[in-house]
């Protein structure tokens, strides 16, 4: 324990590596990484394999007839004009009792508004 008290004191003093305090122009004593020379394995380069382009004379495609089967003109049919049927709108009667109110001429019961009483006269 005492060991370790005595380390960590050196730690905390500060110091200034490599100066020596001998002025300026002593730069080789500064305590500086340097070049380490380390053997890398460089792979060899590839062969490059010089290509040229080479003009071989090729005789020019000319057509050359081929048979082709044709099919022959088929008959087409074409539509013709005929009735068709279209479904008319025809008005649908439906046979309902509806009562009537009939009334008299102005005696009797005041069943209705205004002029002449009794129903039907809304006019």
């Amino acid at each position: 324990m005492l060991v370790a008290a005595v380390v960590a004191e050196e730690e905390k003093t500060p110091k200034k590596r490599g100066l020596f305090g001998l002025g300026y122009g002593y730069g080789d004593y500064v305590d500086r990484p340097y070049p380490v020379p380390v053997k890398v394995p460089v792979p060899q380069p590839y062969p490059v394999i010089k290509t040229k382009t080479v003009h071989v004379p090729v005789d020019r495609p000319y057509p050359v007839p081929v048979k082709v089967p044709v099919p022959a003109p088929y008959p087409v049919k074409v539509p013709e004009p005929h009735p068709v049927p279209v479904a008319v709108p025809h008005p649908v009667y439906i046979k309902e009792k509806v009562p009537v109110y009939v009334h008299g001429h102005g005696h009797g019961h005041d069943y209705g508004h205004g002029f002449e009483h009794g129903y039907g006269h809304f006019y």
